[in-house]
């Protein structure tokens, strides 16, 4: 729970929580499901102390396919950071 963040994966804002093995959220559908090992890279987006939110793209092994999610608040940024190593 210590590493849950607030995240827009689709068109609302909902708590996306990291496991052990992918990163979820069950809470609206559709629902959101990644497994940790297809991912390659984490890139945050649009981070500057001024800007309340901030985006993150996930980009697969395959370089091609990605990922966003939006609207990431700024004090959310560690969280995520110490996820990501």
């Amino acid at each position: 729970m210590d590493l849950a963040f607030d995240g827009a994966p689709g068109r609302s804002l909902v708590k996306i929580m990291p496991t052990l093995n992918c990163l979820v959220n069950l809470t609206e559908q559709p629902f959101f499901v990644k497994a940790v090992k297809d991912i390659e890279l984490i890139y945050f987006e649009w981070v500057h102390f001024s800007i309340k939110n901030f985006d993150m793209a996930i980009i697969y092994k395959d370089f091609v396919t990605f990922e966003r999610i939006s609207s990431i608040p700024s004090d959310q940024l560690d969280t995520l950071k110490q996820w990501a190593d």
